[in-house]
C-alpha cells in the first residue's frame, strides 16, 4: 500500500508540473525590460583560488547596458583568494576583507557597500553568461517581485557524481519555474539570484546563525507576502560536488537547513499564504517522509526475504506492480524530455537514466541526514558553513 501511495504522489506531481507548464505556456518566458536598473553583485569567497579568476572575468563579460559593480568579499580565506581577487582591481572590482565569519556574514559586508537599486549574488565557484541579467531585471518591473533565480548547470561535468548532478540541476530549474506559477519558490540559490535592494531593508540581511541563508531569505520574503520569480534564460554554471562523499557533505548542509527553515518558518503552513501554505510546502515534507518510509519498508523486505527477494528496476521507484511502474517511468521520461528540451539539453536519454539513479540515492541521503539531525541536536553541534556547496 505504501508503495502504491509512492507511485502515486509521484505520478501525481509530475502529471501537475506538466498541466501548469501547458497552461501556463506564455508565461514561462522571460519578459522583456523597457529599463536597465543598476546592479551591485556581491561574490563571497572563501578559499576559491583556483575559481575566483574564472568567476570575476564572467562578470566583468556582462553584456548588460545598464550600471554594474562588482564587490568581492574576501571571507578570511587561508589560500590566495585575497591576492587574486586583488590583480582585478585596477578593472574596477571592489575587494573587501574581513575575518571569517561565514557566507551570510560576507554577503552582509558586501550589502554595506551596495546602493544600486538591484543586489545579484554570485558564488564564488560559479560563472554566469554574458546575457544573464538582461533576462532577469525584466521580472522587476512587477514591483511585487524582490528577487528572481536563474537557470542553473553544471560547469564541465567530468566525474560520474557530476553527470549525475547535471540532470537534477536542469529538472530543479525547469520544475522552478512552474513553482513560480504557485508563488511557491523557497530557495533563492548563491549561484546569481538577484535581489530588489529595498527588500533588505525592510526584512534585513541575511541570517548569520542558519546554515542555508539561500533558503531562509527565499522564506522570509514569502512569509513577507511577496514575489520570487525563475528566469530560464539566465544561464549560470556552477562547480558540483566532484565525489560522493563531497556531494554528501552538501547535501547534509541543505537539507539539515531545510529542515532547520521550515520549523522556523512552520507559520507558513496556513492558507493564507495560498498555493505556498495549503499546498506545495505541506506536499514537499509529505514526500520525503513517504519516500523514506518506503526506502524503510524496501530495506525490510530485503532483510526479512534475503533468498526470495528480487533486486530488480522497481525497487528502486518502490513500485508493486509492472503497471505502476510503466506509468511513473513514462511520466517521469516525459518531464525529463521536456525539461531538456526547454532548456536546450540534449541527451535526453543520459538525463533520465541520471534522474532514476539520482530519487533513490536522494532519498537515502535524507534517511542518514535525518538521523544525523537528530544525533546532532541531542549532542548540541552545530553545522557551520565554510565556503563548500
Amino acid at each position: 500500500m505504501l508503495e502504491l501511495f509512492f507511485a502515486f504522489v509521484t505520478i501525481y506531481f509530475s502529471v501537475l508540473f506538466l498541466l501548469v507548464y501547458m497552461e501556463d505556456a506564455d508565461k514561462m518566458e522571460d519578459p522583456k525590460p523597457t529599463r536597465y536598473p543598476s546592479v551591485d553583485i556581491i561574490v563571497p569567497a572563501y578559499n576559491e583560488e583556483k575559481h575566483i579568476s574564472e568567476t570575476i572575468n564572467s562578470l566583468l563579460a556582462l553584456q548588460y547596458p545598464g550600471k554594474i559593480r562588482i564587490i568581492v568579499v574576501n571571507d578570511g580565506s587561508t589560500d590566495a583568494t585575497l591576492n587574486v581577487a586583488r590583480t582585478f582591481e585596477p578593472r574596477g572590482v571592489l575587494v573587501i576583507d574581513k575575518p571569517n565569519g561565514g557566507k551570510a556574514s560576507a554577503i552582509n559586508e558586501g550589502l554595506k557597500f551596495a546602493d544600486s537599486e538591484l543586489v545579484a549574488i554570485l558564488d564564488a565557484d560559479s560563472i554566469v553568461e554574458p546575457d544573464a541579467l538582461n533576462f532577469i531585471v525584466g521580472y522587476f518591473e512587477d514591483e511585487k517581485v524582490m528577487a528572481v533565480t536563474p537557470m542553473m548547470k553544471v560547469w564541465k561535468a567530468h566525474t560520474p557524481v557530476q553527470i549525475l548532478q547535471r540532470a537534477e540541476y536542469i529538472l530543479n530549474s525547469f520544475t522552478k519555474k512552474i513553482l513560480e506559477q504557485f508563488d511557491s519558490i523557497t530557495v533563492t540559490p548563491g549561484p546569481f539570484s538577484v535581489y530588489r535592494r529595498k527588500v533588505f531593508d525592510e526584512l534585513g540581511g541575511f541570517d548569520e546563525d542558519t546554515i542555508t541563508e539561500d533558503q531562509e531569505i527565499a522564506l522570509r520574503i514569502q512569509k513577507a507576502n511577496y514575489k520570487i520569480a525563475s528566469s530560464y534564460g539566465a544561464v549560470v554554471y556552477t562547480d558540483a560536488p566532484r565525489t560522493l562523499s563531497q556531494l554528501f557533505k552538501q547535501r547534509k548542509r541543505w537539507y539539515k537547513g531545510f529542515l532547520e527553515n521550515v520549523w522556523k518558518y512552520r507559520q507558513l503552513l496556513h492558507h493564507s499564504y495560498g498555493d505556498l501554505g495549503v499546498f506545495m510546502l505541506p506536499s514537499t515534507i509529505a514526500v520525503i517522509v513517504i519516500g523514506i518510509l518506503a526506502l524503510f519498508y524496501s530495506i525490510y523486505r530485503i532483510l526479512s526475504s534475503p533468498l526470495t527477494f528480487k533486486i530488480n528496476l522497481s525497487t528502486m521507484f518502490f513500485g508493486p506492480s509492472d503497471v505502476v511502474l510503466t506509468m511513473t517511468t513514462l511520466v517521469s521520461f516525459f518531464l525529463v524530455s521536456l525539461a531538456a528540451k526547454k532548456l536546450n539539453e540534449s541527451n535526453m536519454v543520459l538525463l533520465f537514466i541520471s534522474t532514476l539513479i539520482m530519487s533513490p540515492l536522494l532519498t537515502l541521503f535524507w534517511l542518514f541526514i535525518i538521523i544525523d539531525t537528530l544525533k546532532d541536536k541531542l549532542l548540541g553541534v552545530d553545522l557551520k558553513w565554510k565556503g563548500e556547496g
